[in-house]
């Protein structure tokens, strides 16, 4: 497949770098992207593009044929526009989410907003009638598309705990009754084809025990599906295909979640995509939508899995994948007549570009790039690694070497991820990263135990051995880069945000000579007081989670503290905490202060009043990054950086 790029508004290009190495600016790794999302409209005549600005992300338009932006919508103080879908060639909806902190993911805020690609015409949906006025309605969330039907969507809201389905016009936010649950007591979800019609439904209740119903279209009534031999529990249901078969992501009978077709009547898995060691990552959908034709893996590098070698949707995405070679290829968006698709390309030294490929003539163009101002030539490479723990147990990562140097004798930062149970980390692009390469470090990031993405077993792993053996495995990986002659051993710093935080003190409790520093960013150091304080504790759910991960023996989470373990500290800290942050309270970093205090021992601080679960100011980001760098070559040198 040809490639022909070319530049447009708000794009630059960037001549290759050569010779030396070339520092660059903190401020262009903690710019917020231009772009986060790319789709096109279905007569291809417009590209809509979110745009974060500041606190808040906004809707921008492109027309395509003239290469200009013709509106911008907003939706709010502090609310991020995501999750854009065009439902006809006039009109586009964005569900509405709020993020307070850098760390803490978007979490839907329950609005949707529909407006022309003009920006006109813009109201928030759906719009509900109470008592004799209408009011724009919350807590709603689109379920399915229906493309043969452009005035109108599925939605659904919770009422109790018990989902109910409406269809909803799009022009007027008008709601009419579609489905309710067959269990108004328990959660629960519906299974829609893109046509939108309902085939099962099923429930969860208060111990996660699933329950799954066939949906009778004539008689409007669930029949209860009867599994003698299949527990569902741990199934995710996905996509309906008849009657009797539903896509699914389950782990019946292998390590690892895998994507396959349930047989509800005989009560078997037909699995069609899995890995020996990572689980299912995502699906890859046809063209238009309707089917499934593959699925992503992420076991060291992207990959993709398909099981028909000639279907003509394949060979696409195939080609693709060839022509923009050890890059991670996604198609985002195509035309009703699918003759034009937007293609999201990104690696780990490319941050993202977006292409217009026009699938008749072979073709694509570049028309967005997520961070301009990065040249993926200045950028270092992610090599993952695998490692040995102590109990044999195989664990994965990666390692970010400075571009130009060679992995021997580098000062290393060993960077645990936050979560801890379900994230892992992933190949891919990581500003944080970089900046550390750019500035002469190596980063290795190991996925302990307890991560995501490496089984359920993987993940539970790490239940109840906080500070146990999940930091056991971020020492081995530790220790493996000092036996590969990668670090070297007198100048090592770990650093983490969120429990990576946690991890990142907790190391520097169990290996007091392994580390010559420790930086905790928004980290848990008390762990009784997260039954405590924060939002963790405040619902059920997470009261629960709290005891299944942790436990709940006081004395024993006091031992896994590293508030109540200052003294056996050698390395030198740093703390960085926001004062509002709710997902782990300054409490925490209050916490390790008095106990460093207590015993005499210095440390540095940086707190930020307004910041939350990770700083997103750019401006106050380089100033962290300042400190942080300046007190990584107090402790462990300068980086190493080619001639």
């Amino acid at each position: 497949m040809s490639r022909r790029l070319f530049a447009t508004l708000l794009v630059l290009l960037f001549l290759s770098g050569v010779g030396q190495a070339k520092e660059i600016p903190l401020i262009d790794f903690f710019k917020l992207p231009q772009f986060t999302e790319a789709v096109i409209s279905p007569d291809g005549r417009h590209l809509a593009l979110t745009f974060p600005q500041g606190a808040e992300t906004h809707v921008l338009v492109m027309d395509l044929k003239k290469r200009k932006f013709v509106s911008k919508t907003s939706f709010g103080k502090r609310r991020h526009g995501y999750d854009l879908h065009w439902v006809n060639n006039e009109r586009l909806l964005a569900r509405v989410g709020i993020k307070t902190g850098s760390f803490d993911r978007l979490v839907d805020s329950g609005e949707i907003y529909a407006f022309n690609y003009d920006g006109k015409r813009r109201m928030k949906l759906p719009q509900v009638r109470s008592g004799r006025s209408l009011t724009s309605g919350f807590g709603y969330r689109v379920v399915a598309w229906l493309p043969t039907d452009p005035e109108h969507v599925i939605v659904r809201k919770l009422i109790g705990r018990s989902p109910v389905l409406y269809e909803m016009n799009v022009n007027n936010g008008f709601l009419k009754r579609f489905a309710v649950s067959p269990n108004p007591d328990q959660l629960g979800g519906y299974l829609i084809d893109e046509d939108g019609k309902l085939w099962f439904a099923w429930s969860s209740d208060a111990n996660e025990h699933r329950t799954l119903y066939r949906f009778d279209e004539k008689s409007k009534r669930y029949h209860k599906v009867q599994f003698k031999n299949l527990n569902i529990d741990k199934i995710n249901f996905i996509y309906p295909i008849d009657e009797n078969r539903i896509w699914v992501r389950a782990d019946i009978g292998r390590k690892t979640y895998a994507l396959g077709i349930l047989d509800v009547q005989k009560e078997t898995i037909d699995y069609k995509a899995g890995h020996e060691f990572v689980d299912v990552d995502g699906i890859v959908s046809s063209l238009d939508g309707r089917r499934i034709i593959g699925a992503k893996f992420i076991p060291d590098y992207p990959i993709q899995k398909f099981w028909d070698s000639h279907d003509p949707d394949v060979k696409l995405i195939a080609g693709l994948v060839a022509a923009f070679k050890g890059q991670d290829v996604n198609i985002t968006s195509t035309t009703a007549d699918r003759s034009k698709a937007i293609v999201r390309v990104h690696s780990d030294r490319n941050p993202g570009e977006y292409y217009l490929l026009d699938i008749k003539q072979s073709k694509v163009e570049l028309v967005a790039k997520t961070r301009a101002w990065i040249n993926p030539d200045d950028m270092a490479e992610m090599k993952p690694v695998t490692i040995k723990a102590r109990d044999g147990i195989t664990l994965h990562g990666y390692l970010t070497v400075p571009k130009g140097v060679e992995a021997k004798n580098l000062p290393l930062i060993v960077n645990p991820h936050g979560g801890p149970h379900g994230p892992r980390d992933r190949w891919g692009f990581n500003p944080e990263v970089q900046m550390f390469a750019n500035r002469g470090y190596a980063v290795l990031q190991i996925n302990f135990r307890g991560s995501g993405g490496y089984g359920r077993w993987f993940e539970e792993l790490g239940y109840r051995h906080w500070g146990t053996t999940m930091q056991d495995d971020v020492t081995d990986a530790t220790l493996w880069a000092i036996k590969e002659g990668i670090a070297d051993p007198k100048r090592i710093c770990i650093y983490g945000a969120s429990y990576g935080g946690y991890a990142a003190l907790q190391g520097a409790v169990r290996e007091p000579d392994l580390y010559k520093c420790a930086i905790g960013y928004v980290g848990v150091y008390d762990l009784p007081l997260m039954f405590e304080d924060g939002d963790i504790p405040r619902t059920e759910y997470g009261r629960n989670y709290l005891k299944k991960v942790l436990g709940t023996d006081e004395n024993v989470l006091k031992a896994r503290s590293p508030a109540y373990n200052a003294d056996k500290i050698k390395a030198a800290i740093m703390l960085i905490q926001g004062g509002k942050d709710e997902r782990v309270p300054p409490s925490q970093a209050e916490s390790m202060k008095r106990a460093l205090d207590a015993i005499g021992k210095p440390y540095q601080w940086f707190y930020s009043s307004y910041s939350a679960h990770g700083i997103v100011d750019p401006k106050t980001n380089v100033a962290l990054y300042q400190k942080m760098l300046k007190f990584i070559r107090t402790h462990i040198g300068p980086g190493i950086t080619a001639h």
